[in-house]
């Protein structure tokens, strides 16, 4: 239980620094952005304060118009203004843009040219509009401006462009903007980083506690506890989950029962097999040794009397034999039925002919009631021969001298029935349970006859490449009745 709490408790910490690590990412992407946009919004207050800055300066000083420019006159109107505002960068244009002075006067710049383009959408649009333009100190950047024409006599002989943020606004801005960052960064923000943090814990606690349940149950299931299964009602991926492991839990279970009882009968099937075997070995060993002590001693009858008991004896071992590697092939798949259509009244009636002899030699009647006009199975015509001979097989031994052997086939639903009964002396319920796969008891397993062994392990292995099942009814003491159904043949 340790190991798999630890793999919660790992699951559940990852998940916890991994939504840690995305809170801290978002938040710092918050503060860029927020600091993005908030100069962004600056700007744009300050451009819509100031857009008539340009308009007033050129209409407060008339000399502006003036066809010579007195730059000892131009130098003091540019301090009036800048006296005003200290972050403002004044630059004197011609019509296409050259700079003819700037202020202050100290301080170099890089342009000698301002683009008009964006000072004429300025003059054009209204103030509500965000607009930017040529910083002559530093081409790299853009900046909110504010723009008058100089115009004589209805022509436009230059514009006044006043930039209002200029390198001193830059400075001071960078360094408050660390400041601010600082604030917001370390400040709201880590308090709401760890709200949200710690709302997120309790949030994943809930969100994980089925699957809590989950591996619990998982455990119990592993350590032996087959019937425990795992209850989640609320919908979503940890049900489908759980109902998922419950339905893998009960196939589990189911294949857990069948192995034990495979395993059951396989043991009472080489116990049987143990016990088949050791009869003929032992008569052929003793009547062998017979030969050997008494060889001289032996008339010619005797001699030929024991040899047929050998050869009895080993034909028997033979036929176990061949049935066990025949039973063995079935069990590990290695047969594939060659389904075809065919009469089943027919075959019936070819193999009854085939055991009317040997019916004959122990006096006893094979009876067939079969209907030749039933449809055609399909089915491997081979195996089901192997089918019919074992339950033959079976019925005559089962069945005393004076007995009678009924085969008759009909039809039921969809399928065709092929039944076999005898008149002997029945068979007890254990060994049904044995003899049908049914069986969870060891006991006793001796007491099944070669004929419920390997024969009818065979039978019921055919079966199941047909997609039947042996059935078999039982009436003590009158005898007993196998039969099985075959699917019939649809074009």
């Amino acid at each position: 239980m340790k190991k798999n709490t630890s793999i919660l408790n790992s699951l559940y910490l990852r998940i916890a620094l991994t939504f840690l690590a995305l809170l801290v990412v978002i938040g710092f992407a918050y503060v860029i952005i927020t600091v993005y946009y908030s100069r962004i919004y600056f700007q744009h207050v300050n451009q819509r304060l100031n857009h008539g800055l340009a308009a007033n300066i050129v209409t407060s000083y008339p000399s502006l118009h003036s066809q010579q420019i007195d730059q000892e006159n131009l130098d003091q109107i540019f301090r009036h203004a800048m006296s005003i505002n200290p972050n403002l960068e004044i630059y004197l244009l011609d019509s296409t843009g050259n700079i003819i002075s700037y202020a202050p006067r100290e301080k170099k710049i890089v342009l000698a040219k301002v683009n008009l383009t964006m000072i004429r959408d300025f003059l054009q649009k209204k103030e509500s509009k965000y607009i930017t333009g040529d910083d002559p100190r530093n081409p790299e950047l853009k900046k909110v401006f504010s723009a008058a024409a100089i115009v004589r006599e209805g022509e436009a002989i230059g514009y006044l462009y006043v930039v209002l943020t200029g390198e001193d606004y830059d400075a001071a801005s960078r360094s408050l903007l660390s400041n601010f960052f600082f604030e917001l960064g370390f400040g709201a923000m880590i308090w709401t980083l760890i709200v949200a943090f710690i709302v997120g814990l309790i949030v994943f606690r809930i969100l994980t506690k089925n699957f809590r349940e989950l591996i619990e149950v998982m455990q119990k299931f592993k350590d032996g506890e087959l019937t425990a299964r795992v209850d989640v009602r609320s919908p979503g991926e940890a049900k489908i989950l759980a109902d998922l492991f419950n339905e893998m839990a009960d196939i589990l279970t189911a294949n857990i029962e069948k192995l034990k009882t495979v395993e059951i009968l396989r043991r009472e099937l080489i116990g049987n097999i143990s016990h088949d075997l050791r009869t003929p070995l032992s008569i052929i060993h003793g009547y062998i040794e017979t030969l050997q002590m008494k060889d001289k001693s032996l008339t010619v009858e005797e001699r030929e009397h024991y040899m047929n008991i050998i050869l009895e004896s080993t034909i028997g071992l033979k036929k176990m034999v061949n049935e066990l590697v025949e039973l063995s092939k079935l069990e590990a798949n290695q047969v594939h039925p060659d389904k075809e259509p065919f009469n089943i009244s027919e075959l019936l009636n070819d193999i009854a002919q085939k055991y009317q002899l040997i019916a004959k030699e122990k006096n006893i009647s094979i009876m067939a009631g079969l209907s030749h006009n039933l449809p055609p199975v399909f089915a491997d015509v081979s195996l089901i021969e192997r089918v019919i001979q074992n339950l033959l097989d079976n019925a005559i031994k089962s069945t005393p001298p004076g007995g009678k052997i009924y085969i008759s086939t009909s039809r039921v639903d969809d399928k065709l029935q092929v039944s076999i009964s005898d008149t002997g002396s029945g068979i007890s319920l254990s060994e049904r349970e044995r003899i049908l796969g049914q069986s969870n008891k060891t006991e006793d397993a001796s007491g099944l006859k070669t004929s419920t062994g390997l024969g009818l392990a065979i039978v019921r292995k055919i079966l199941e490449l047909h997609d039947s099942s042996l059935q078999l009814d039982y009436n003590i003491p009158t005898g007993s009745i196998f039969g099985f159904k075959l699917s019939m043949y649809k074009n």
